[in-house]
């Protein structure tokens, strides 16, 4: 078992150490992404689910536990077969306490509800995590209604106890995905997120982490899930970061994108344009590099 799991890390040093290779040495920074995200993704999914805490420390993603076990089960030799793209969602049954079980195996015990019962029983939900607002909790309840009504399976019966176990796993799943982070939070901005794919999501992740070295990635995400949710994000991120370096060559980028990440998906050049025209002879670069609110502003 010790020899196992000492291969194990030797492998995951190994792979380390190909990351970590001079870029000239290598393929490529998007193709190496690409292959090492992918090769990666199942292993930070199976390490989120099994509690293995992540440290994010780029171009390379290291897993860590307290137990060599649970390092075993983060073994990430490449994309196992099980760890398919699968576009439905369902709650992992890991996430499912006894009480939801329970709720599932006598759903039928349950009147159907309607639709309005349904909204009704969301919006309190939703309340006691704390939404208040009118126009995000109808966004969020109706989201709710429409992953609900994809994930609910004919062959049990609807109810209202079931509703809500299902989405309390739902919440949890997420959370084991994205450790430490606001899922409820970004449930509000983007009720999308209920839709999105496991597995496309800890592809995505990784693959921030490699071409954002030191930051925070779950926090970047928690500020902005649309980096979760759109398919070309790691292209644009990666076009991103380069233009960023151009316009404002004496600025820390990651550091900037780490505060604004709403920066990457920005035209920042039309932003520094608009601002020499309001402000001829002030150094654009340096105000921008002190506070990148400016551009954000400029270009609302």
């Amino acid at each position: 078992m010790l020899q196992a799991c000492s291969n194990v890390t030797l492998r995951v040093r190994s792979a380390t150490c190909w990351l970590s290779k001079p870029e000239s040495s290598v393929t490529p920074l998007p193709s190496r992404v690409h292959r090492t995200a992918k090769s990666y993704a199942g292993a930070y999914l199976r390490g989120s689910n099994s509690r293995v805490r992540c440290t994010y420390s780029a171009p390379a993603v290291v897993f860590r536990s307290g137990s060599t076990r649970t390092r075993a089960a983060a073994e990430p030799p490449g994309w196992p077969a099980e760890d398919t793209f699968n576009s439905e969602q369902v709650p992992d049954e890991k996430c499912l306490t006894h009480f939801d079980r329970m709720v599932r195996e006598q759903a039928k015990l349950f009147k159907p509800p309607t639709r309005g019962e349904a909204e009704m029983a969301l919006h309190k939900y939703w309340r006691r995590k704390g939404l208040k607002e009118e126009v995000h909790l109808d966004r969020v309840v109706t989201a709710s209604l429409e992953w609900w009504q994809q994930y609910h399976s004919s062959k049990r019966q609807a109810s209202i106890p079931c509703l809500l176990s299902d989405m309390e796993a739902r919440l949890r799943q997420l959370k084991t995905l994205l450790p430490r982070a606001s899922v409820a939070k970004m449930l509000w901005k983007q009720p999308a997120m209920l839709q999105l794919d496991q597995h496309a999501a800890a592809y995505r992740i990784v693959a921030l982490c490699a071409l954002l070295p030191g930051v925070n990635v779950v926090r970047l995400v928690e500020k902005d899930p649309t980096f979760l949710l759109r398919e070309d994000i790691v292209a644009v991120t990666d076009a991103g970061v380069c233009k960023l370096r151009r316009l404002l060559p004496q600025a820390d980028v990651l550091k900037m994108v780490e505060r604004h990440p709403s920066l990457l998906l920005r035209d920042v050049q039309a932003g520094l344009a608009k601002l020499r025209a309001r402000m001829p002879g002030r150094d654009i670069e340096l105000m921008v590099e002190r506070n990148p609110v400016l551009v954000l502003k400029a270009l609302q």
